[in-house]
């Protein structure tokens, strides 16, 4: 699974031509996946994307967790909208 998420995010990154973007992933309280690419601008001497870079996302965060939570359901992680979201 690890593989197919950070091959689809970097794919996304590539795809949209972004400067930077971070992946971090937990499952019941373990880090699984961090993974950075690019930078904070396309200027050459950029800081790099990292740890403590923020990353302005405004409305799209939304997609992001509707996303979560379809795939969560899809797979049957969660039974239904109602369930706690630490399930």
């Amino acid at each position: 699974m690890n593989n197919n998420v950070i091959d689809a995010v970097e794919k996304t990154y590539q795809t949209l031509n972004c400067t930077g973007a971070a992946l971090i992933f937990y499952q019941n309280n373990d880090l699984k996946i961090e993974k950075y690419w690019g930078n904070h601008s396309a200027k050459g001497n950029s800081r790099a994307i990292q740890a403590d870079t923020k990353f302005h996302l405004a409305s799209c965060r939304k997609s992001y967790i509707a996303y979560a939570v379809a795939y969560a359901l899809h797979k049957d992680f969660l039974r239904s909208l109602d369930d706690e979201i630490l399930r």
